[in-house]
């Protein structure tokens, strides 16, 4: 079980900017005791447990807002300026290529092909090509 002051030196840390020594600072803690601290099993346990609910929040979020982001991409790629439109096609490239990395090889049978319309996978197309030109 950790200390009230290591309690409130986490809760500080991951309430602020995560910044250690301006933690430190703030509640008086010398280095070697927080050196100390962070040798401590149930301090580091502490540290990893919050942590680690942190990147599941960020995962739950991105989950929930992925598909607003790439409908936004998907009609920035119709965007009158070329740049802005070049830009998120390759956005939305990238994102097709890590989610596709991501997943484990699905036999042909269970793959959905992502449907987007002629004017968008003509957009992906040119910036492929332009690409494909500058190598």
């Amino acid at each position: 079980m950790i200390k009230k002051k290591q309690k409130e030196a986490i809760d500080e840390l991951y309430q602020g900017d995560g910044d250690e020594l301006a933690v430190c600072s703030k509640l008086n803690i010398k280095n070697s005791q927080w050196q100390s601290w962070l040798g401590s099993r149930e301090f580091s346990s502490e540290l990893e447990y919050r942590t680690a609910a942190l990147k599941r929040q960020t995962e739950i979020m991105l989950a929930k807002y992925s598909p607003l982001a790439v409908a936004v991409l998907i009609s920035l790629c119709k965007s009158q300026s070329d740049e802005t439109s070049r830009k998120a096609c390759v956005d939305i490239l990238q994102i097709a290529l890590n989610l596709q990395s991501r997943q484990p090889e699905a036999s042909n049978d269970n793959r959905q092909t992502p449907e987007i319309d002629q004017e968008t996978a003509s957009a992906v197309l040119a910036v492929l090509a332009e690409r494909k030109r500058q190598r």
